[in-house]
């Protein structure tokens, strides 16, 4: 019987973002979710799993999420 050596890179990415989509676990950072509106902390949810499969670094997820931050505030001003 013939083994494929061929790796799914599309289910190890599903799996990471998986496991990387509950970010707040921690107490601490359940408290400072709990006060972040819906689409905050939607945003930063997604940041984070982006971040983490895509490999980024903790500094280049901040810096997304601060766009993010700032887009939504801007559409809210409108």
């Amino acid at each position: 019987m013939a083994t494929s050596n061929v790796i799914d890179f599309a289910a190890a990415k599903r799996a990471a973002a998986a496991q990387a989509s509950c970010p707040f676990e921690s107490p601490l950072l359940k408290a400072y979710a709990d006060k972040l509106s819906p689409e905050m902390l939607q945003i930063m949810r997604t940041a984070v799993a982006e971040g983490f499969t895509q490999g980024r670094t903790t500094g280049s997820i901040v810096a997304s999420i601060r766009r993010d931050a700032v887009r939504l505030a801007a559409r809210a001003a409108l």
